[in-house]
Order: structure tokens, then C-alpha cells, then sequence
């Protein structure tokens, strides 16, 4: 099974020549292995960046794209309001303690690639390996937040922070 689930990394990298194509095909694959309270009643996935996320115009892949039959609404650089009502947030690093702080407890899935990330509150955190990404997982501030990461996921990940 490869890190992001359905392609491998040196797929994604080799066919968009970029970190950043494998960082958003992980993000469109993680929202597979999640669960959120009420998402059964939610008709779309509001995938949200921060201001200062370092993606940019590769997340543009991800529009028309659905999971299990709902779209997937793409907010880029909305404000903290907004990012409090999306079911992920990519962080910037510049924004990555600020951010992970104001959505705790909020059913928000936050992903970043600082490298303290999960360390600071972040639920996942992005890490490039060469050609390879990996991740790391804070258990507690999902737990905290009321998302349920599926053990397919947890298996993957490199390393799980706030497992009791």
C-alpha cells in the first residue's frame, strides 16, 4: 500500500514533476479514510487553505473531483471564520501554530507540512523523504476535535503522536 493510497509518490511526482502534486493527491486521498460528525448529512467536502499555503494552482486538479459521490468544494485563503466550517485545512508553515491552536476542538481536519506540525496541534504533518512522503498523525487533537481516523490510515503513517 503506498503513502497516499491509490498512487505512489514517485507516480504523482513523475507525472507532475512537483512536491507539491503528491502533497495534494494525499489530501484528496486522506479524505477517503476520515470520518466527520454529521457527514452523512453533509452534501460536499469543503477541502480549505490558509492564506499562505504553498500549494498554489495544483489544487486545481482536485475541481469536479468527488469522494463517495460528494464534490469537493476547493476554499483557497479563506479566513479563520471560514476555515472553522471546511472538513480539511492544508496550513501554511507560516500559519501552522496560529491555525492548528484556533481550530482545536473543532471538527476540522488539519494538515500541514511543518515539520513540528502534529507536535504543535496539527492532526497531520506532511514530511518529504526524498522522493517520498510520509506523515505523522496527532491522534489526540483528532480525538479532541471529534474525527475518527480509520487504522487503514494509522497503519501508513510513520509515526502517531497522543495514541494512549
Amino acid at each position: 500500500m503506498t503513502i497516499i493510497l491509490l498512487i505512489s509518490p514517485a507516480q504523482a511526482r513523475a507525472e507532475s514533476g512537483s512536491a507539491e502534486a503528491v502533497k495534494v493527491a494525499f489530501l484528496f486521498n486522506v479524505l477517503r479514510f476520515i470520518e466527520w460528525p454529521g457527514q452523512n448529512d453533509q452534501a460536499a467536502f469543503n477541502l480549505c487553505t490558509s492564506a499562505k499555503d504553498a500549494l498554489g494552482d495544483k489544487l486545481l486538479v482536485l475541481k469536479n473531483k468527488s469522494i463517495d459521490g460528494k464534490p469537493i468544494n476547493l476554499l483557497r485563503g479563506v479566513s479563520m471564520d471560514v476555515l472553522k466550517t471546511c472538513h480539511l485545512v492544508f496550513v501554511g508553515k507560516d500559519e501552522a501554530l496560529t491555525i492548528a491552536h484556533e481550530l482545536r476542538g473543532f471538527p476540522v481536519l488539519t494538515v500541514g507540512d511543518h515539520k513540528d506540525f502534529v507536535r504543535e496541534g496539527g492532526m497531520i504533518g506532511l514530511l518529504l523523504d526524498g522522493n517520498r512522503l510520509k506523515f505523522e498523525v496527532n491522534l489526540q487533537a483528532a480525538k479532541e476535535s471529534r474525527i475518527r481516523i480509520f487504522a487503514t490510515l494509522l497503519k501508513l503513517a510513520k509515526t502517531i503522536v497522543g495514541a494512549s
